[in-house]
C-alpha cells in the first residue's frame, strides 16, 4: 500500500503507519538521495501486510538496541523460559 493511501485511510492505524513511514523516508533521503527505505526484514514485511500468515509465533522477550553503536535498532530475543536478551 503506497503511503499516500496510508495517510488518507480513515484508520488510525494506516494513518499513524503513514507518518511513521515519512520519518523513515526521511532518513534515508541522505542516504539514497530520495524518500524510501532499505529492505531489512521481508520476512517482517511479508507478515505485517498479510502476504504471508505465520504458522508458528512464539512469546518471547525482546530488547531492542538503542544505543548509538552499530547495533542500533537491532532486537535480541530469547525464550520466555530462558533469560532476558543481552544485546551485544
Amino acid at each position: 500500500m503506497p503511503r499516500q493511501a496510508l495517510l488518507s485511510s480513515q484508520g488510525p492505524v494506516p494513518r499513524a503507519l503513514g507518518e511513521m513511514l515519512g520519518y523513515y523516508f526521511r532518513f534515508y533521503e541522505g542516504i539514497f538521495g530520495r524518500p524510501c527505505s532499505a529492505m531489512h526484514d521481508p520476512l517482517t514485511a511479508a507478515l505485517a501486510v498479510g502476504g504471508i500468515k505465520a504458522a508458528v509465533a512464539p512469546v518471547v522477550h525482546a530488547a531492542v538496541d538503542t544505543s548509538d553503536g552499530p547495533g542500533r535498532g537491532q532486537i535480541a530475543a530469547a525464550p520466555l523460559s530462558g533469560a532476558v536478551p543481552a544485546l551485544a
